[in-house]
């Protein structure tokens, strides 16, 4: 007869013996491969090392590699749906354009966006989310869902390696003595190959450096982040295998609020939005000079498109926060509704106004990338500033989806569309043109590698070149010529993957 504990003895809860399928001990594997590949990329000494990062080939081949690791370790149990689809595949093809083109800020943009959108997709492709994907409640169950999964499942593999039998530690053992003896191998196969051809050379151009480099102590320091972040990522892999104990959440709907608020504040900002409009109409687009201006017209015209783009992002999370809060349908709720329409009305002439004082300094100074993001942040606001029209009249239209798609759809455009190349063909063009007495050429070199084309074009022209910037040598053609062979030098380290691949993508599609 078992005895049972007296009152005053504490028994310590058991942990369930942990028992890994080989499917867990390959999740385990995919978690030291993308370990390693993590460091390889941005890890370590690499961010010092290359030229151009993130690396356009260890981004996209990172991205792959997460994504493919979750949807194999998952198999049947993968979601597959239009928005898992379609966010995986804006994922995929912002990896891809790391690789395509070689922009250190549209790489650095890409990773964030890959970031916070491949965070959401992770678990959703896992049916973690369920239908909060369509709500904006999506961010902070992603986040919250996104602490747990790194860590608590932590320690499973130590537990999984405690409970195995004697059998299988004996073959693990064998496992790792055929990695052991593996590696040198590798490395000699490596080297041979690197020896026989350039192109794949230059991908394990650091390897020799590193491993000639690095001490004992730093090649312990570096094992064990790898393992931290090895055992983090598998966490995470089986987190999003296992089934799911709580119920889905409900997500509940907005509670309505009293309206006299709200009309209070549109009122005002209505009445302040028809003193600027006025004046825009009589002073920016009536072309009418006043001595009030400092600096005259020009300079009157050329100025504040940051502060109004800024105006226009507060005017639409306005209309939106109302036409979320208030649920009136009486004729309370009919004048808030009219008061956002009159407020998304003055948010457009708010952006015509940036968007016209932005052409006319671009017209003078020319192209930049904080222009041309400007410009684009214009375009998205417009079309979500329709959305948010569309949600005045109809309370049930889900603005979340379309945000994210928007956005999403507009900085593919962008990002495909080459940025840094067509910024450096507009000025080229204004310089060739007659419009701009001087062209940046500091400016142009340090933008990205994309510039180069439109610059070797630049001095094919034979024009005399009046260069401005940081940089103003007597002789512009010479210091053009200085400025592409500069480009040329530092791109002959990190090209050879990239030029080879993409020029033999665009032989493959004439």
């Amino acid at each position: 007869m078992n005895e049972m504990p007296s009152s005053g003895e504490y028994t310590a809860p058991q942990k369930s013996a942990v028992h890994f399928t080989a499917r867990d001990w390959g999740a385990l594997a995919m978690a030291v491969a993308l370990s390693l590949l993590w460091f390889w990329n941005f890890g370590f000494s690499a961010l010092s090392e290359r030229v151009y990062l993130p690396s356009g080939l260890g981004t996209m081949i990172f991205v792959f590699a997460l994504f493919g690791a979750e949807i194999v370790y998952l198999g049947k149990k993968t979601v597959w749906n239009k928005t898992t689809a379609l966010l995986l595949a804006a994922c995929l093809l912002m990896a891809v354009n790391c690789f395509v083109y070689i922009s250190y800020w549209v790489a650095v943009i890409n990773c964030l966006i890959i970031f916070c959108v491949g965070t959401m997709e992770i678990f959703a492709l896992s049916g973690r989310l369920d239908k909060s994907v369509s709500n904006f409640r999506v961010i902070g169950n992603t986040i919250s869902l996104g602490l747990r999964a790194l860590f608590i499942n932590f320690g499973k593999p130590f537990r999984a390696l405690g409970t195995m039998g004697k059998g299988k530690r004996k073959s693990l053992l064998y496992a790792l003595i055929g990695i052991v003896i593996a590696l040198p191998v590798l490395i000699l196969v490596i080297s041979l190959l690197s020896s026989a051809d350039a192109v794949f050379r230059n991908v394990f151009s650091g390897l020799g450096d590193w491993l000639k480099n690095i001490g004992i102590g730093a090649a312990l320091r570096r094992v064990i982040r790898t393992a931290v972040l090895a055992l983090m990522f598998f966490s995470s892999l089986y987190f999003l295998a296992q089934p799911r104990k709580e119920k889905p959440g409900h997500i509940p709907g907005s509670t309505a609020l009293p309206a006299i608020p709200y009309i209070i504040i549109l009122t005002l900002l209505n009445v302040l939005y028809a003193l600027f409009v006025a004046i825009q109409f009589a002073f920016l687009f009536g072309n009418r000079e006043t001595a009030a201006m400092n600096g005259g017209y020009a300079e009157y015209a050329r100025s504040g498109f940051f502060q109004l783009t800024a105006v226009a992002i507060i005017n639409l999370a306005a209309v939106l926060l109302t036409s979320v809060s208030v649920r009136s349908r009486d004729k309370i709720g009919a004048a808030v509704k009219l008061l956002s329409i009159l407020l998304v009305l003055f948010t457009a002439v708010i952006l015509a106004s940036a968007a016209y004082r932005m052409s006319l300094y671009v017209s003078t100074y020319g192209l930049s990338v904080l222009r041309l993001l400007t410009f684009w942040a214009m375009a998205v606001i417009a079309l979500l500033l329709a959305a948010a029209t569309v949600k005045i009249f109809k309370k049930n239209f889900r603005f979340w989806p379309v945000l994210l798609s928007v956005v999403l759809a507009c900085w593919l455009i962008f990002s495909w569309s080459n940025p840094d190349a067509r910024i450096a063909e507009y000025n080229v063009d204004m310089y060739l043109g007659g419009a701009a007495d001087e062209i940046d050429l500091q400016y142009l070199s340090t933008v990205s590698p994309e510039t180069l084309p439109a610059l070797e074009r630049l001095y094919a022209s034979g024009v005399d070149i009046k260069a401005s910037g940081d940089s103003i040598t007597p002789d512009g053609r010479m210091f053009l010529c200085d400025v592409t062979e500069g480009i040329r030098s530092r791109l002959s380290a990190t090209m050879n993957i990239r030029e080879a691949t993409v020029t033999a993508l665009k032989y493959a599609m004439r």
